[in-house]
């Protein structure tokens, strides 16, 4: 387990495996460290049960296809009425690099994520970002305009 101590850190450090995933769908690696900087807060919270930590980089939960090991933690949900909190199972991943080729795996299972698979092939991360939240990826009703402007500041981190 690797805690980061600073959002350079989180880029840093995750690079290389972002970049390795990234290019399996053709974004850049700065996209998945976004999105990665946006669902656990730069690392700061990954799911985890007492010693079982997930490396779950992307909040994928545990759904009914998912054979492997699972932490129950609690989440924030957007819903008709606001924010709720609530409790969920999600994936756990022997490490990062396992998270980030995980969450490609997860996409290009999911037919529903074709649209924003055919945006990244095109280079276009913000249409990424958009047809997942509009593919129902996130419930956040800002997730793509907020992964946008993460990974902005993730480019400059890098440069």
């Amino acid at each position: 387990m690797i805690l980061f101590k600073t959002p350079s850190d989180f880029v840093l450090t995750l690079w290389e495996d972002a970049d390795e995933a990234a290019a399996m769908i053709g974004l850049p690696a700065s996209a998945l460290l976004a999105q990665a900087a946006n669902e656990t807060g730069y690392g700061k919270h990954i799911p985890q049960a007492g010693t079982v930590f997930s490396y779950n980089l992307f909040g994928i939960k545990a759904g009914k296809s998912w054979t492997g090991p699972t932490v129950k933690n609690q989440t924030a949900e957007h819903g008709k009425a606001g924010w709720r909190q609530e409790a969920a199972s999600f994936r756990v991943y022997a490490s990062y690099a396992e998270s980030f080729k995980g969450f490609v795996a997860f996409l290009k299972a999911n037919a529903r994520y074709k649209p924003a698979l055919n945006r990244a092939e095109e280079g276009d991360v913000g249409g990424f970002f958009r047809a997942l939240q509009v593919a129902g990826y996130a419930t956040d009703p800002d997730y793509a305009d907020k992964i946008i402007a993460i990974e902005r500041r993730i480019k400059q981190i890098r440069s």
